[in-house]
């Protein structure tokens, strides 16, 4: 979306508060402020207390009708682009689709800035063959480049690239030149045959990687090649279908099809016919060009039709302000505009800050969605309703007040005073020399304008709240309409005198940003406004005010005024008045010795020379080009030029009808609308001022008896007239003379004060003003000088002020008494300051410069630098000095530049700027080191110590003291780094080398290398490559730990993969559980600080092949012993089993591995060939081939670690196994006792073995088969051995019961688990058992809920009930460790 720039307040106008008697006379006044107020455009007058008429108006009489203001419309930048977008929607809604602004990052697109965006740069097809669609995003303030980009590609070519191939008379690159279209008339609207042509030559384009410029009525046109991105029918080779497109004469589209063999899919909309709102004509969609984007809803035109509607489509939108409906009293009024201002911002309406008022003002005209209306009594001519002063004009009724009625501050007397131009003027003028009256309400506004003829005007404040006034001057004016054009060029393209339309504003805000000069003004009740000759000016009402304006014309506008009429001329803004008739009838006057003032005179006289030799050399002009015929005539009415508009009063030509004379386009003048109608029509198309005439004489073929050159005003008579003036201007060209001679006289200040006053009956000439100017500043001087020698204290003066004073009295055309003494000390003045620029200035010379200054007979200001200059020497040493770092430099440096002595003395300006030119280098130097610490990346040191040391040797040493001088904190800070860094790749190479026994480096020193290159700012780039290798390590040894480490395992993965300890086998299965409990990481994490050298040396105690063989003996050592132990318990009476230890009971199952006897309903068995118990059972026990990948990507590590080593060792102790194990199956046919004690000891240790293989399963079956006497185990006295094809008998639920399982944890659902009858079970696998629930095998199970639900395991019929369906009580149960359900108890007892 468009964001306007923020609101900023411009400086304020000068204020000027008038004597009383300054007050009495205002042209007089005005004239005295003119040199500063055209500077400025506009200026504020604050009357004297004494000035307070009274409103003279009847507050119910005074009725009006205001004009209707929509604030958003006022803004130049809001309604080109309002106005843009209801062109683009008008043209889509011809063809039937509702236009909806797209969005771009979540923001509405402003259609208007981007189409201007992409036409700058070349259009639509230039932006996608270069390019230019990121940086378009860009300067559209879209964060995204390339997300964006493709986004406004595509909203272009959707929306804005139809539209500006159907109006390319609007299109930059589509222009055809007015005479083009003159001639040929029917170019444009041929489009029917235009895109024939272009169709024909489509498959020929396809060809081309440059598309052919075509030819429309004899002018280049490119757009056409653009028009193959809409055109119906596949572009591309090898689609199928190659379309054919013929439009008839009557725009309808007639698509044929051509196969080529290949089949294509049926486009989209393909089959969508489109039938014409207007004529009735079918056209496939398919076929229409440009193509749309989506299928019409609404009325669809054709091409034949599209060609009635474009030409309304071109033309501007006239703008103006109606009238309201409604009649208001004032009293009515005021009484609207408080109650709309206390509703708006919802405070009492004077309690509004007016700095709030203002930023809401612009905010709304800024506002392009906005709505806001507001009535303005704008333009109320004072000729019908009156004045708010005591006038002629007002009704009967009103206020009588013979003072002010007379007061020629009174807006009605002002423009008809004595010294103004417009007294001579006949009739009653309303707005020019009859006042207007405005009544505003709050936000109610006036837009930038002038004043008509450039004239001079005064705005009187009456009574209301404060109205805001901006102003730019005339020197401001073209910068001014520069910025107006660039911001609405589509608005003065069909309104070149827009400025005069008083419609159209815009935000100071953008005037600044676009650095145009403006002013601000704050009118309050009683106060006046100035503006001057083409003054810019526009404003606001902060809430309900009464104003007055009016014209006034000094004698100094007559030449302003002829300026004015050129720029009327340009713009065709036609004339209120004619200023030859007006310096016609004031020479008269002059000329006849009536009374005129004599400043007007002598202007009138400069500008008849002016209008004679216009009138020579226009007419001569015309009599080389054609011989017309001359007639005299007299001009009763006011008569306007039919081309530019401008009042013609001396002569002018007629053409005859006969001669066909036609106007061009631009010549055409159309009055634009919002304006009040002061009775002037416009010129007539035939009858031309010279200088127009004069134009179309040149390029028109006119026959000589078809022109009529008709004359009002001879030249004789104009010459005649001016001699007359002249004679009455003998006076004023004496005095002018005296002026002019004055110096050559040899007159004194007196003499020429005398002249001063001959001449005040031409007080507002500017020959007087300057005069006047030059007595007071020669009067001014003179004092001074008394002062400087005949005072006994010493003025104070700069040296810009007396070296001023001397040149301008060198330049009166009198002398004054001791200038040339006064010219001595100021030469003794300079000489001293001169001295203070030496380079050998030192203490001692100030000193004598001092005493000098002493001397003079006034004080200098400038020469107090000397004292300064002894501050600046005493604080050089400072340069030098060196400092603890850039901040504190910057100090010094600014100090400096605050000292004045500086500026003064050149070397040591050099020294100072040496010093800055070094603390940049510094402040470069560190910026660059900062760039290094604050990197991410791995640093490529060679980059590092090529800037190092460029810093440290680069111009002959010159850096060094620079970095001694300043220490720059970060080029301090990149050098300790760098050395920490060296010194870490030094231990990296001293001590990551591969251990005495190992081919390859420790993962443990890696480890802690690592650790200390967190400290680090720099990181080399072998960090990354160690860290990499190091991760690699981990990950593998991560993969170990998944395939050998069950979840909750008591033994640690060194512990797994070495043969176990004694102590490790004999632990009891509490013992396990306690090590589950506290089985946490024993990884130490050191801090990097606590890292030594003597740390980083591998100590990892390596377990040669001698010590593992010993560890492997005494495994099995421990284990044979444990299966003794238990042997020996089942021939002791009331032994223990289980990890339960309780007596033998029920069924029970051995360990294979160490002998132990297990209750089934404390551990379920694990229904495989080989049981193992929870003490024997220390890892998944992979299968041999998911450990085999592992020792192949152990080689591409590059570490050695632990881990590694073990796993080697028993994957070596498993080789070993099989080999053992090749050697007894082959002697294994001899049934002996040896071979029995092999195979038991062999059987052993494969079981002892962490990894599984299948050899382990074929000697099983191959002892069981040879010995079966081996694995017939007895069970304890109480038990029965336990059934491996049955289901265990436990009081747990099993995983294959015929219950129904819940898919989710009901843990997760923070239910309570079941109640747990038995001892708690050991087993992993049971623990999940816990956690399903659902209903029992009860009849009707009335599925219990709470935090405990108890089951119960019966033990004839095997299954699960709740104890609450069976109605058991929990301590029952417990006792009973042979639970029978209520059903078995009525089965059994009836058997």
């Amino acid at each position: 979306m468009w964001k306007p720039p923020k609101f900023r307040k411009p400086p304020p106008v000068p204020v000027y508060e008038p004597t009383e008697e300054e007050f009495k006379d205002p042209l007089a006044f005005i004239s005295s402020i003119r040199a500063e107020g055209e500077r400025y455009g506009i200026v504020k007058i604050r009357p004297p207390p004494s000035f307070n008429p009274t409103f003279a108006l009847d507050m119910e009489d005074f009725r009006f009708r205001p004009r209707r203001q929509r604030i958003s419309e006022l803004s130049a930048c809001t309604r080109v682009r309002q106005n843009f977008l209801d062109k683009v929607s008008r043209f889509w809604e011809f063809q039937g689709i509702a236009l909806k602004i797209p969005r771009v990052e979540n923001e509405l697109l402003c259609l208007f800035t981007f189409h201007d965006k992409v036409q700058k740069l070349g259009g639509f097809v230039k932006c996608s063959e270069d390019r230019k669609w990121g940086e378009l995003a860009l300067s559209l303030g879209f964060a995204s480049k390339s997300g964006s980009a493709s986004a406004l590609r595509g909203h272009y070519e959707r929306i804005l690239y139809p539209f500006d191939v159907n109006r390319p008379i609007l299109a930059e690159d589509l222009y055809l030149t007015k005479q083009n279209l003159s001639v040929n008339k029917g170019s444009f609207y041929n489009l029917p045959q235009v895109i024939n042509q272009y169709l024909r030559n489509i498959q020929g384009d396809m060809e081309e990687s440059k598309p052919e410029t075509k030819i429309i009525g004899g002018v280049e046109n490119k757009e056409l090649a653009k028009l193959k991105l809409f055109g119906a029918g596949p572009k591309m080779q090898g689609l199928g279908i190659s379309p054919t497109l013929e439009i008839t004469d009557n725009g309808r589209a007639m698509r044929k099809r051509e196969s080529t063999g290949k089949t294509d899919s049926p486009r989209k909309h393909a089959d969508v016919t489109l039938r014409c709102e207007k004529c009735g004509a079918q056209c496939a969609m398919s076929d229409v060009v440009p193509k749309l984007f989506e299928v019409p809803k609404d009325k669809w035109h054709c091409w034949s039709c599209m060609k009635a509607f474009i030409p309304s489509l071109l033309k501007s939108e006239k703008f103006g302000f109606e009238q309201s409906e409604r009649e208001y009293s004032l009293r009515e009024f005021a009484e609207r505009a408080d109650e709309f201002k206390r509703e708006y911002f919802g405070l009492p309406p004077h309690n509004i800050d007016i700095d709030r008022v203002e930023e809401e003002f612009w905010r709304l005209t800024d506002d392009i969605e906005g709505e806001l209306t507001v009535e303005y009594g704008a333009d109320i001519q004072a000729l019908e309703k009156g004045s708010g002063f005591c006038s002629r004009f007002n009704p009967p009724g009103s206020l009588e007040d013979k003072h002010y009625k007379d007061h020629p501050w009174n807006l009605v007397n002002l423009p008809v005073a004595k010294k103004s131009v417009l007294q001579y003027i006949d009739g009653d003028i309303s707005g020019v020399k009859v006042p207007w009256l405005y009544v505003g309400m709050c936000f109610s506004a006036f837009a930038w304008h002038t004043e008509d003829h450039w004239t001079y005007s005064i705005n009187y404040h009456h009574f209301g709240e404060p109205k805001i006034w901006y102003a730019a001057s005339r020197f401001a004016a073209e910068d001014l309409e520069r910025v107006y054009r660039n911001e609405a060029k589509d608005l003065y393209n069909h309104n070149r005198d827009l400025m005069h339309h008083i419609t159209t504003t815009l935000s100071p805000a953008v005037l600044l940003e676009n650095n145009v000069e403006i002013y601000r003004a704050v009118q309050n009740p009683g106060e006046f406004i100035v503006t001057f000759p083409r003054g810019y000016h526009a404003g606001f009402n902060s809430g309900l005010n009464m104003n007055e304006a009016v014209n006034f014309c000094p004698p100094d506008w007559i030449t302003i005024g002829r300026q004015a009429l050129k720029n009327y001329r340009v713009v065709q803004r036609y004339n209120i008045f004619s200023q030859d008739e007006l310096i016609l009838k004031i020479s008269q006057e002059a000329a006849n010795n009536n009374s005129v003032e004599g400043s007007i005179v002598t202007l009138a006289h400069q500008d008849m020379k002016f209008m004679i030799e216009r009138e020579v050399n226009e007419r001569n002009q015309i009599m080389k080009l054609i011989r017309p015929k001359i007639a005299k005539t007299r001009l009763k009415n006011d008569t306007y030029c039919g081309i530019c508009q401008t009042a013609v009063f001396c002569a002018y030509v007629v053409f005859d009808r006969r001669c066909n004379l036609k106007l061009e386009s631009d010549e055409i003048y159309e009055v634009a609308e919002g304006f009040v109608d002061q009775g002037i029509e416009k010129g007539r198309d035939n009858l031309l001022c010279l200088l127009c005439a004069i134009s179309k004489l040149e390029t028109c073929d006119v026959k000589p008896q078809h022109v009529n050159l008709m004359v009002h005003w001879e030249i004789s008579e104009l010459e005649e007239l001016t001699s007359r003036l002249k004679k009455t201007l003998a006076d004023y060209e004496d005095w002018e003379v005296k002026i002019e001679n004055f110096h050559e006289d040899n007159g004194t200040l007196e003499d020429f004060k005398e002249l001063l006053e001959a001449g005040k009956y031409y007080d507002t000439t500017r020959m007087y003003q300057n005069v006047r100017q030059t007595v007071e500043e020669a009067e001014k001087a003179r004092v001074l000088i008394e002062e400087v020698f005949n005072s006994n204290s010493r003025p104070i003066l700069t040296h810009n002020d007396l070296s001023t004073l001397v040149d301008r009295i060198k330049t009166f055309p009198f002398t004054l008494e001791k200038t040339g003494m006064l010219t001595e000390q100021l030469r003794r003045a300079n000489s001293i300051l001169d001295e203070l620029k030496y380079d050998d200035l030192n203490f001692k010379i100030c000193e004598n410069l001092i005493n000098r200054e002493r001397s003079l007979l006034f004080e200098i200001v400038d020469m107090r630098l000397i004292r300064e200059m002894q501050k600046v020497i005493r604080w050089l040493p400072k340069l030098s000095s060196n400092y603890k770092g850039l901040d504190e430099a910057q100090k010094v440096l600014e100090e400096a530049y605050n000292m004045p002595g500086f500026e003064i003395n050149n070397a040591f300006m050099q020294r100072l700027k040496r010093f800055e030119a070094d603390l940049e280098q510094a402040r470069r130097y560190n910026t660059q080191a900062q760039e290094y610490l604050n990197s991410t990346d791995h640093t490529n040191f060679v980059t590092i110590d090529c800037f190092v040391e460029n810093m440290r040797f680069e111009g002959k040493a010159y850096d060094i003291v620079l970095m001694r001088q300043f220490s720059p904190q970060y080029c301090v800070d990149l050098s300790r780094e760098r050395k920490a860094s060296y010194a870490w790749k030094e231990k990296l190479e001293k001590y990551l080398v591969p251990a005495p026994d190992c081919d390859e480096p420790s993962l443990q020193t890696a480890n802690k290398l690592l650790k200390l290159s967190e400290k680090l700012q720099l990181h080399p780039i072998e960090v990354g490559d160690l860290h990499e290798r190091v991760e690699r390590a981990e990950e593998w040894i991560e993969k170990l730990k998944k395939i050998f480490i069950k979840k909750g395992c008591a033994w640690s993965l060194k512990e797994v993969l070495l043969p176990r300890t004694p102590e490790n086998a004999s632990l009891t299965v509490k013992d396990i559980k306690e090590r589950k409990k506290r089985n946490k990481s024993t990884d130490d994490d050191i801090d990097a600080d606590d890292i030594t050298d003597d740390m980083l040396i591998d100590r990892t105690a390596r377990k040669g092949p001698c010590k593992l063989q010993a560890m492997e003996k005494q495994e099995l050592e421990a284990i044979k012993n444990i299966r003794a132990d238990n042997k020996k318990k089942l021939e002791c009476e009331n032994s223990t089993y289980c990890s339960c230890q309780r007596v033998a009971k029920s069924t029970m199952f051995p360990c294979d591995l160490c002998g132990e006897w297990y209750h089934t309903l404390c551990h379920r068995r694990s229904l495989q060939k080989v049981e193992l118990c929870i003490r024997c059972v220390r890892s998944r026990r992979p299968n041999l081939n998911q450990v085999y990948p592992l020792l192949t990507e152990l080689a591409s590590i590059g570490l050695h670690f632990e881990e590694s080593e073990y796993l080697q060792s028993l994957i070596e102790r498993v080789i070993s196994w099989q080999t053992n194990y090749k050697c007894l199956i082959s002697n294994l046919s001899r049934n002996s006792e040896r071979n029995l004690a092999r195979a038991t000891n062999l059987y052993l240790e494969g079981l002892l073995l962490e990894v599984s293989c299948d050899d382990q399963t074929f000697l099983y079956e191959a002892i069981k088969e040879k010995w079966p006497d081996m694995f017939m185990h007895e069970p304890p006295e109480g038990a029965s051995i336990c059934d491996e094809t049955k289901t265990p008998n436990r009081k747990r639920r099993d995983k294959d019961a015929d219950l129904p399982r819940r898919l989710q944890n009901p843990r997760k659902k923070n239910k309570g688990t079941r109640a747990q009858i038995e001892p708690e079970s050991d087993n992993e696998d049971d623990d999940e058992d816990v956690e399903d629930d659902g209903p029992c095998a009860a009849g009707q199970c009335k599925r219990p809920d709470g935090n405990k639900v108890e089951w119960v395991y019966c033990e004839r019929c095997a299954k699960w009930y709740h104890m609450f369906c069976l109605n058991v009580n929990p301590k029952d149960v417990r006792d009973d460790p042979d639970f029978v359900c209520s059903n078995c108890q009525i089965i059994h007892a009836a058997s």
